[in-house]
């Protein structure tokens, strides 16, 4: 602007029309106008319970076209149960016992499963592990005084020979088709049974997807660490566009990968298992009723409250954030361009330059308080 003074004031030899020109021609509108509707957007998005961590995160939201959602503690309620306990060896208070003192120090919803079916049963312990050792997504391995016990999935079966038995594994695979989710317990080498556990998917899982699919998302896609067999029954009643079963921490992280290669992904989750496929998504979302603290740090998003819809009311405040941001940049660029042409042929001055210009940056300010509005 200041160049365009110059070169109007060397042109005109006239003072007075360079700084009219000077004055009504920065653009304090342009100024303004992104930074009023990020903060406006933050601010409706924090009254629906959502916290955003910038204007980035709202910017990139608001081109997504895929999601990915984690299952478990997600659209599930995140409190697996107990349902069967199947005895290999021994009775149903060994193998839990033995679960028990394998888990009993668990931060994850599985374990914690465990540890209310041993409380609910009165089964307690004050045997304590020695060395600990868990495989993300597998399982756990401990040992102490009472030896080894392993806790874990049909992968980490096959992938201990030694602590289980393989001519097992077939039965173990029926098991796991037929379940949502079924763990082994084994001590010292010897089977002692499978504990089937079964967590709910929440009342408002459904109705989330099809929200989301009336915002006109391409694709919907939820990765659980499910069989396949389980994971179709899920599918049915969620209705998602595609389901992807045996879901491990690197393998959700791979799968948010190679939808990245169509499109822009946004990651739904909440746990430790997640932090990857949050950490490779455009926008990572954590729902934080059960998010562990890594996901809620890892992510752009944050749902403080315990809906799933929350991710639809997100994307719908980001589109319509980034549409006002677009209108208050329409909004100043053509009042610049518009005083302008009007100082150059003579029809303004600077007094009704500086209200038109005012008007302007009233305009912006009114037009993002359109976005407090949005529900």
């Amino acid at each position: 602007m200041i160049i365009l003074a110059i070169v109007t004031f060397l042109i005109s030899r006239n003072p007075t029309l360079s700084l009219t020109l000077l004055v009504i021609a920065c653009p304090g509108a342009m100024v303004i106008s992104i930074p009023v509707a990020i903060v406006a957007g933050i601010g409706t998005l924090a009254k629906h319970g959502i916290l955003a961590k910038g204007g980035e995160s709202i910017e990139k939201l608001a081109k997504i076209d895929y999601i990915a959602f984690d299952k478990t503690g997600t659209l599930t309620h995140g409190r697996p149960q107990v349902s069967r306990i199947i005895c290999v060896t021994g009775s149903e208070e060994s193998v839990l016992r033995s679960a028990l003192i394998a888990e009993q120090d668990a931060n994850h919803a599985l374990g914690k499963a465990i540890l209310l079916k041993a409380q609910e049963r009165m089964i307690t312990t004050v045997e304590k592990a020695l060395r600990v050792d868990t495989i993300p997504g597998r399982g756990i391995k401990v040992s102490g005084s009472f030896g080894r016990i392993i806790v874990g999935n049909l992968g980490l079966a096959k992938d201990s020979p030694l602590d289980y038995p393989t001519s097992e594994i077939i039965r173990y695979e029926k098991l796991a088709d037929e379940n949502p989710t079924t763990v082994f317990v084994s001590q010292n080498g010897i089977l002692l049974g499978f504990i089937i556990i079964e967590d709910m998917l929440r009342e408002d899982s459904a109705n989330a997807l099809r929200s989301l699919r009336r915002l006109r998302i391409k694709a919907i896609h939820v990765i659980t660490g499910d069989s396949s067999a389980s994971a179709s029954r899920t599918l049915d009643i969620l209705k998602s566009d595609k389901i992807h079963a045996d879901g491990l921490r690197q393998g959700k992280a791979d799968i948010v990968k190679q939808l990245r290669r169509n499109g822009k992904v946004a990651m739904v989750g909440d746990g430790i298992n997640d932090i990857l496929a949050l950490n490779e998504s455009d926008v990572g979302i954590a729902l934080s009723s059960h998010a562990s603290e890594v996901a809620m740090r890892t992510a752009d998003l944050v749902i403080l409250n315990d809906e799933v819809n929350s991710v639809a009311i997100a994307l719908r405040i980001s589109r319509f954030t980034s549409g006002i941001r677009k209108q208050n940049i329409s909004i100043s660029i053509g009042t610049v361009v518009f005083l302008i042409f009007g100082v150059l042929i003579g029809q303004v001055h600077m007094a009704s330059g500086m209200l038109v210009h005012e008007a302007s940056v009233m305009a912006v300010i009114l037009n993002a308080l359109r976005i407090l509005r949005k529900k």
